[in-house]
Order: structure tokens, then C-alpha cells, then sequence
């Protein structure tokens, strides 16, 4: 039976990706059964009347069982019992694991053996040098409000395929804290900026300021939320709109973001056309005609960050 649909969001499927030992150790935990995986997911594949190259959506079955377990549950935090026989390797202050219920070959969850809701700049740091040492894998952080499932310990996801966010056109900015910022085109449905360099303190440095300046940045009594990516030696920093959809806030993180979604449950088909899709995702984030005032008030702040150090 072919696993594929002719709907598209425009763009093409990404081969995954094995890199170093932690692929291989993920499959060995998958085959020791700790991983809830759907090995062959539909892919609802681009179409040829698509006039842009930014995303495609997976059903995993495996995946919506999963969601109906916990849709009634509240946010909790680790099961470390579970985590440690998930463990794949440490890193720095982090722990790498495979995530127990994997969307792809590979998938990881990341977090800080230090306990915390806020990412620290060694938390930074530490992701900072993985994604440079891991070249194949993309890396995310969903904060609260943006998608986190987990918002008591502040942690990342690993993916080993590519985003179409890192294939999207951006135009120049300006310098901040000795880095050249871009801000991603505006062909692509999420607002974010963009930098590469390969020095990981100075961009853990930069990466903590603007963390800390959208968490300053109070609107009605909430900080403005947050996407981050790390691919190689490039990030990006999504910060997210005041007002977003139950689906935005709930489903939508880094990882849709960047173009990769996965229904949730085959009959939320409708909720995930092109047309929506690009809809939901503008409004998630500073793209939206509505977010003008704060998109430009960020702006302006952001270049204030003359020194990127905490």
C-alpha cells in the first residue's frame, strides 16, 4: 500500500539523515521496544500546483495514539525512570535521550540535568555546541505557549531531517553583538531572524540576550513567547504573537516552524491544508499584519544589543 497523498503545502520531503552514534543508539532503543514509532508515516506530499517551497505534513498513527493518552492530562514533568531507559548519552550539562513516543528515525529529547523552567546560557551553550557537532540533526526549543509540552523543565528536541526554514530566502538587518542578523523573507509564513558563526559562546551569549529581552517584553501580564532552531552553525529565533489559535499554541512549535507538521489525528485532515496551514502560521508569529507594532517594537530593541553578553 503506497503511504503517500497527492495534497501539498508546497516543497519536497527530506531524506532522513543517520548521524554519528545517535541514530544508532535511537534504533537500538527502538528495538528494544522503548520507543512508540510509526516506522512507515503517511506523508501528505507537496504538490505540483504549490507555488511556494515551505513545508509537508506526516500522519503518524503511533503519534495520534500517543496524543490520545495524554490529551487529558495535564503538562507534567519527566518521568525520569522512563528517561533513564531512554538515556543515549550526556552532553556537556545535558542529557540526550530518544524521545519515547518518536515522530522520525532519530528523534531526541534533550534537556538540562539541572531542573529549571528557564533556559540558562549554559543551556544555550551546551545545544549550541551539539548542533555544531551534530551537522545532520536540526535542534528546536519550544517555550511555553509555544508548543511545549513540558513547560516546568525547560528543554530541546532533535531531528534528523531538514527543515524548509533553512532553505527560505532572508534579507539583511543589521549587526548585533558583533553577529550579522537577517530576517527571514517573507515568502516563508514564519516571522524570524536568523545568524550564523561558528564561535558557540558568542552565540549562546546573543541567543541568551534576545531569550531574555522577549521574556522582559511583558504584554498583558504575559512575556512574548518563543521558537528557537539550531541547524549546524545557524539559528534561528522565532519570537511568537500576543493573541495565537488553541492549535497554534498547543501543536505548532519549532518544529512546524520550520515547515515539518504532523496531524495530529487523520480526521483534523481540514485543519491542515495549505491555505490554513500558511494562515495559522503567520498568525502564530510576528508575520501577522496585527503583530506590526510589536514586530517593529522588537526590532528596534534588538539592535539596542550593542554587547550580546548576559
Amino acid at each position: 500500500m503506497k503511504r503517500s497523498a497527492a495534497l501539498g503545502i508546497g516543497g519536497s520531503t527530506s531524506a532522513l539523515r543517520t548521524n554519528m552514534d545517535l541514530i544508532e543508539l535511537w534504533n537500538v532503543k527502538a528495538r528494544q521496544g522503548e520507543v512508540l514509532f510509526d516506522p512507515d508515516p503517511l506523508v501528505i506530499s507537496p504538490s505540483s500546483l504549490s507555488r511556494t517551497d515551505w513545508g509537508t505534513v506526516y500522519y503518524s498513527s503511533a503519534r495520534e495514539s500517543y496524543k490520545s493518552q495524554v490529551s487529558v492530562k495535564p503538562s507534567t514533568s519527566f518521568d525520569l525512570e522512563l528517561m533513564a531507559r531512554l538515556h543515549l548519552a550526556d552532553h556537556g550539562g545535558l542529557v540526550v535521550a530518544a524521545n519515547p513516543n518518536s515522530l522520525f528515525e532519530g528523534h531526541l529529547v534533550i534537556y538540562p540535568k539541572q531542573k529549571s523552567p528557564e533556559l540558562t546560557r549554559e543551556d544555550l551553550l551546551d545545544v549550541t555546541r551539539l548542533a555544531h557537532e551534530q551537522p545532520g540533526i536540526t535542534f528546536i526549543h519550544n517555550a511555553e505557549r509555544s508548543a511545549a509540552s513540558i513547560i516546568d523543565w525547560a528543554h530541546f528536541q532533535g531531528y534528523a531531517i531538514d527543515f524548509p526554514i533553512e532553505k527560505a530566502p532572508s534579507l539583511p538587518f543589521g549587526e548585533v553583538g558583533g553577529i550579522d542578523i537577517q530576517v527571514v523573507a517573507d515568502e516563508f509564513p514564519a516571522y524570524a531572524i536568523t545568524f550564523e558563526d561558528p564561535r558557540p559562546e558568542v552565540v549562546a551569549d546573543l541567543l541568551y540576550s534576545v531569550c531574555s529581552l522577549l521574556r522582559d517584553a511583558v504584554q498583558n501580564g504575559e512575556r512574548i513567547p518563543l521558537n528557537l532552531i539550531w541547524r549546524r552553525e545557524r539559528v534561528w529565533i522565532i519570537p511568537r504573537a500576543e493573541h495565537q489559535s488553541e492549535i497554534a499554541a498547543r501543536y505548532f512549535g519549532g518544529l512546524e516552524m520550520g515547515g515539518i507538521f504532523c496531524l495530529p489525528r487523520k480526521d483534523d485532515l481540514g485543519s491542515y491544508l495549505p491555505t490554513v496551514l500558511r494562515q495559522q502560521v503567520e498568525s502564530a508569529t510576528l508575520r501577522s499584519p496585527a503583530e506590526k507594532e510589536r514586530r517593529e517594537s522588537f526590532e528596534v530593541q534588538l539592535k539596542t544589543l550593542n554587547d550580546a553578553r548576559p
